[in-house]
Protein backbone atom coordinates (compact mmCIF):
# COMPACT_ATOMS: atom_id res chain seq x y z
CA UNK A 1 0.00 0.00 0.00
CA UNK A 2 1.06 3.79 -0.53
CA UNK A 3 0.80 5.96 2.54
CA UNK A 4 3.35 9.07 1.34
CA UNK A 5 2.34 12.00 2.76
CA UNK A 6 1.69 15.33 0.58
CA UNK A 7 0.03 17.47 2.79
CA UNK A 8 2.45 18.66 5.85
CA UNK A 9 0.82 18.73 9.34
CA UNK A 10 1.39 21.75 12.23
CA UNK A 11 3.06 20.23 14.95
CA UNK A 12 1.21 20.86 18.22
CA UNK A 13 3.50 19.77 20.79
CA UNK A 14 7.07 21.36 19.91
CA UNK A 15 8.67 19.56 22.82
CA UNK A 16 7.97 16.50 21.63
CA UNK A 17 8.37 17.40 18.04
CA UNK A 18 11.73 18.18 18.93
CA UNK A 19 12.73 14.52 20.47
CA UNK A 20 12.14 13.47 16.86
CA UNK A 21 15.55 11.78 15.77
CA UNK A 22 17.46 13.95 13.93
CA UNK A 23 15.36 17.11 14.63
CA UNK A 24 16.71 20.11 15.57
CA UNK A 25 14.65 22.75 18.08
CA UNK A 26 15.74 25.61 15.53
CA UNK A 27 14.31 23.30 12.52
CA UNK A 28 10.93 24.76 11.28
CA UNK A 29 9.78 21.13 9.86
CA UNK A 30 10.63 18.02 9.19
CA UNK A 31 10.00 15.43 6.49
CA UNK A 32 11.12 11.52 6.65
CA UNK A 33 12.60 9.57 4.52
CA UNK A 34 10.34 6.73 3.36
CA UNK A 35 10.07 3.65 4.86
CA UNK A 36 9.00 0.03 3.90
CA UNK A 37 9.06 0.52 0.57
CA UNK A 38 8.41 -3.08 -1.84
CA UNK A 39 8.77 -3.72 -5.00
CA UNK A 40 6.76 -5.59 -7.36
CA UNK A 41 6.96 -9.34 -7.00
CA UNK A 42 6.61 -11.50 -10.19
CA UNK A 43 7.88 -14.22 -11.92
CA UNK A 44 8.04 -15.16 -15.24
CA UNK A 45 6.58 -18.45 -16.52
CA UNK A 46 5.10 -20.14 -19.62
CA UNK A 47 2.09 -22.19 -19.91
CA UNK A 48 2.62 -25.49 -22.58
CA UNK A 49 1.00 -25.20 -25.00
CA UNK A 50 0.57 -28.66 -27.46
CA UNK A 51 0.85 -27.73 -31.31
CA UNK A 52 -1.19 -30.50 -33.64
CA UNK A 53 0.81 -32.07 -36.39
CA UNK A 54 4.03 -32.00 -33.70
CA UNK A 55 3.31 -35.70 -31.79
CA UNK A 56 5.00 -35.25 -28.20
CA UNK A 57 6.26 -31.55 -28.50
CA UNK A 58 5.24 -28.97 -26.62
CA UNK A 59 5.60 -25.35 -27.43
CA UNK A 60 4.76 -22.32 -24.28
CA UNK A 61 3.49 -19.25 -23.98
CA UNK A 62 4.99 -16.97 -22.41
CA UNK A 63 4.24 -15.31 -19.31
CA UNK A 64 3.79 -12.42 -16.41
CA UNK A 65 2.41 -13.40 -13.47
CA UNK A 66 2.14 -10.76 -10.65
CA UNK A 67 1.93 -11.86 -7.31
CA UNK A 68 2.51 -8.38 -5.07
CA UNK A 69 2.21 -4.71 -6.13
CA UNK A 70 4.86 -2.43 -5.26
CA UNK A 71 4.14 0.08 -2.49
CA UNK A 72 5.52 3.03 -1.95
CA UNK A 73 6.18 2.61 2.20
CA UNK A 74 5.21 5.77 4.68
CA UNK A 75 6.88 9.08 5.66
CA UNK A 76 5.49 12.09 7.54
CA UNK A 77 5.91 15.69 7.34
CA UNK A 78 5.61 18.66 9.87
CA UNK A 79 6.10 21.96 9.94
CA UNK A 80 5.37 24.75 12.77
CA UNK A 81 2.50 27.35 13.59
CA UNK A 82 2.83 30.48 14.18
CA UNK A 83 4.21 31.56 17.49
CA UNK A 84 7.38 31.83 19.74
CA UNK A 85 9.69 28.30 19.83
CA UNK A 86 12.81 27.34 21.87
CA UNK A 87 15.84 27.53 19.42
CA UNK A 88 18.48 25.06 21.63
CA UNK A 89 21.13 28.37 20.65
CA UNK A 90 22.34 31.36 21.72
CA UNK A 91 24.26 34.54 20.12
CA UNK A 92 27.81 35.35 20.79
CA UNK A 93 29.81 37.79 19.42
CA UNK A 94 27.39 38.04 16.19
CA UNK A 95 27.66 34.46 15.43
CA UNK A 96 25.29 30.93 16.39
CA UNK A 97 26.09 28.45 18.23
CA UNK A 98 24.38 25.69 20.66
CA UNK A 99 22.88 27.08 24.23
CA UNK A 100 25.16 26.42 27.24
CA UNK A 101 23.62 26.98 30.59
CA UNK A 102 25.28 29.14 32.49
CA UNK A 103 25.12 31.81 34.04
CA UNK A 104 24.92 35.51 31.70
CA UNK A 105 24.41 33.30 28.54
CA UNK A 106 20.98 33.88 26.93
CA UNK A 107 18.76 31.14 24.69
CA UNK A 108 17.31 31.98 21.95
CA UNK A 109 13.54 32.22 21.62
CA UNK A 110 12.41 32.95 18.07
CA UNK A 111 9.32 33.89 16.39
CA UNK A 112 7.67 32.55 13.87
CA UNK A 113 4.92 34.92 12.25
CA UNK A 114 2.32 33.29 10.08
CA UNK A 115 4.20 33.90 6.73
CA UNK A 116 7.09 32.59 7.53
CA UNK A 117 5.22 29.66 8.97
CA UNK A 118 3.57 28.90 6.08
CA UNK A 119 6.83 29.62 4.12
CA UNK A 120 7.95 26.86 6.13
CA UNK A 121 4.94 24.41 4.92
CA UNK A 122 5.58 24.83 1.46
CA UNK A 123 9.28 23.68 2.05
CA UNK A 124 8.07 20.73 3.32
CA UNK A 125 5.43 20.18 0.61
CA UNK A 126 8.26 20.55 -1.51
CA UNK A 127 10.02 17.72 0.01
CA UNK A 128 6.49 15.45 -0.09
CA UNK A 129 5.83 16.30 -3.59
CA UNK A 130 9.70 15.49 -4.57
CA UNK A 131 9.67 11.94 -2.78
CA UNK A 132 5.92 10.73 -4.01
CA UNK A 133 8.07 12.35 -7.92
CA UNK A 134 10.95 10.10 -6.86
CA UNK A 135 8.33 6.91 -6.23
CA UNK A 136 6.39 7.30 -9.42
CA UNK A 137 9.75 7.46 -11.61
CA UNK A 138 11.19 4.35 -9.89
CA UNK A 139 9.41 1.64 -7.64
CA UNK A 140 6.11 2.66 -9.83
CA UNK A 141 7.46 2.99 -13.47
CA UNK A 142 9.12 -0.41 -13.35
CA UNK A 143 5.80 -2.13 -12.50
CA UNK A 144 4.07 -0.39 -15.14
CA UNK A 145 6.62 -2.00 -17.56
CA UNK A 146 6.14 -5.59 -15.81
CA UNK A 147 2.19 -5.20 -16.06
CA UNK A 148 2.25 -3.69 -19.74
CA UNK A 149 4.60 -7.16 -20.71
CA UNK A 150 1.97 -8.90 -19.02
CA UNK A 151 -1.47 -7.78 -20.91
CA UNK A 152 1.49 -8.02 -24.31
CA UNK A 153 1.57 -11.78 -24.24
CA UNK A 154 -1.83 -12.23 -22.69
CA UNK A 155 -2.76 -10.96 -25.92
CA UNK A 156 -0.58 -12.12 -28.51
CA UNK A 157 -0.10 -15.94 -27.59
CA UNK A 158 2.38 -17.25 -29.81
CA UNK A 159 3.71 -20.66 -29.05
CA UNK A 160 7.44 -20.93 -28.95
CA UNK A 161 9.79 -22.79 -27.10
CA UNK A 162 10.47 -22.98 -23.68
CA UNK A 163 14.14 -20.78 -24.25
CA UNK A 164 12.45 -18.49 -26.44
CA UNK A 165 9.48 -17.67 -24.41
CA UNK A 166 11.86 -16.94 -21.34
CA UNK A 167 14.08 -14.61 -23.72
CA UNK A 168 11.19 -12.47 -25.03
CA UNK A 169 9.95 -11.66 -21.87
CA UNK A 170 13.47 -10.71 -20.26
CA UNK A 171 13.96 -8.56 -23.62
CA UNK A 172 10.70 -7.12 -23.60
CA UNK A 173 11.28 -5.79 -19.90
CA UNK A 174 14.66 -5.14 -20.74
CA UNK A 175 13.59 -3.05 -24.08
CA UNK A 176 11.01 -1.25 -22.43
CA UNK A 177 12.65 0.21 -19.17
CA UNK A 178 12.00 3.90 -18.91
CA UNK A 179 15.44 4.45 -17.80
CA UNK A 180 18.82 3.01 -18.50
CA UNK A 181 19.44 2.65 -14.35
CA UNK A 182 15.91 0.56 -14.56
CA UNK A 183 17.17 -1.54 -17.41
CA UNK A 184 19.95 -2.40 -15.92
CA UNK A 185 18.72 -3.60 -12.91
CA UNK A 186 15.98 -5.75 -15.48
CA UNK A 187 19.14 -7.08 -17.34
CA UNK A 188 21.36 -7.99 -14.46
CA UNK A 189 18.68 -9.57 -12.42
CA UNK A 190 16.27 -11.50 -14.50
CA UNK A 191 17.88 -14.84 -16.23
CA UNK A 192 17.17 -14.56 -19.60
CA UNK A 193 17.65 -18.55 -19.81
CA UNK A 194 15.28 -19.58 -17.09
CA UNK A 195 13.08 -16.48 -16.34
CA UNK A 196 14.71 -16.19 -12.59
CA UNK A 197 13.87 -12.92 -11.00
CA UNK A 198 16.57 -13.00 -8.38
CA UNK A 199 15.61 -11.84 -5.19
CA UNK A 200 17.75 -8.75 -5.46
CA UNK A 201 15.77 -7.43 -8.26
CA UNK A 202 13.46 -5.93 -5.07
CA UNK A 203 16.48 -4.30 -3.29
CA UNK A 204 18.31 -2.49 -6.18
CA UNK A 205 14.93 -1.14 -7.27
CA UNK A 206 14.31 -0.14 -3.31
CA UNK A 207 17.56 1.66 -3.21
CA UNK A 208 17.19 3.46 -6.58
CA UNK A 209 14.11 4.78 -4.92
CA UNK A 210 15.84 6.14 -1.99
CA UNK A 211 18.57 7.08 -3.67
CA UNK A 212 16.41 9.24 -5.97
CA UNK A 213 14.17 10.31 -3.02
CA UNK A 214 17.10 11.65 -1.14
CA UNK A 215 17.69 13.65 -3.97
CA UNK A 216 15.61 16.33 -2.03
CA UNK A 217 17.58 16.71 0.46
CA UNK A 218 19.70 19.43 -2.10
CA UNK A 219 17.03 21.76 -1.17
CA UNK A 220 17.99 22.14 2.47
CA UNK A 221 21.87 21.52 1.69
CA UNK A 222 21.48 24.57 -1.51
CA UNK A 223 19.61 26.76 1.33
CA UNK A 224 16.65 27.07 -0.68
CA UNK A 225 15.35 26.11 2.80
CA UNK A 226 17.42 27.71 5.35
CA UNK A 227 15.47 30.25 7.52
CA UNK A 228 17.56 32.68 9.39
CA UNK A 229 17.42 34.59 13.22
CA UNK A 230 17.13 38.29 12.61
CA UNK A 231 20.32 40.10 12.94
CA UNK A 232 18.64 42.34 15.59
CA UNK A 233 17.32 41.06 19.04
CA UNK A 234 13.43 41.70 19.29
CA UNK A 235 13.18 44.30 21.98
CA UNK A 236 9.68 44.06 23.63
CA UNK A 237 8.27 47.49 24.63
CA UNK A 238 6.74 46.94 27.85
CA UNK A 239 8.79 43.94 30.26
CA UNK A 240 4.79 43.33 31.53
CA UNK A 241 3.88 41.11 28.72
CA UNK A 242 5.92 38.04 29.50
CA UNK A 243 9.08 38.64 28.29
CA UNK A 244 11.98 37.99 30.23
CA UNK A 245 15.01 39.29 28.20
CA UNK A 246 17.38 38.69 31.14
CA UNK A 247 17.35 35.06 30.58
CA UNK A 248 16.08 35.51 26.54
CA UNK A 249 17.20 36.46 23.65
CA UNK A 250 14.46 37.00 21.05
CA UNK A 251 14.72 37.00 17.22
CA UNK A 252 12.14 36.74 14.39
CA UNK A 253 12.66 34.68 11.88
CA UNK A 254 13.38 35.19 8.59
CA UNK A 255 12.94 33.47 5.28
CA UNK A 256 15.76 32.07 3.55
CA UNK A 257 18.19 34.62 1.90
CA UNK A 258 17.17 32.95 -1.87
CA UNK A 259 13.90 33.58 -1.14
CA UNK A 260 14.24 37.08 -0.32
CA UNK A 261 16.63 37.65 -3.54
CA UNK A 262 13.83 36.60 -5.70
CA UNK A 263 14.98 33.43 -7.02
CA UNK A 264 12.64 30.84 -7.80
CA UNK A 265 12.65 27.09 -5.95
CA UNK A 266 13.67 24.27 -8.48
CA UNK A 267 11.07 22.43 -9.46
CA UNK A 268 10.25 18.82 -8.60
CA UNK A 269 10.80 17.83 -12.16
CA UNK A 270 14.30 18.93 -12.52
CA UNK A 271 15.63 18.53 -9.17
CA UNK A 272 14.17 14.81 -8.77
CA UNK A 273 15.48 12.80 -11.77
CA UNK A 274 17.57 9.70 -12.64
CA UNK A 275 19.99 11.38 -14.58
Amino acid sequence: MNHLTREPVAVRDHTAFCRRPGVRKKDLGETTRPTGAQMTRFRIDAGAYRVRGRRGKSLYLPEIKVEEACSSGHNESFYLPKGWYSSGQMCIGGFFGDFMPVPGEREIRYYISREISEQGRQAEREHCEDIVHAYEITLLAAEQVIRCAKTFFERRRIPVTFEAAMRQVYEKLVREAPHEKIRRIFRECINPKTGEVRSLFGTRMRELYLATADRTLKRDEEQWHTFRYDETEYRPRWYEFGYKTDRYDYRMMKQPLKRESGMPSPSTASLITLD
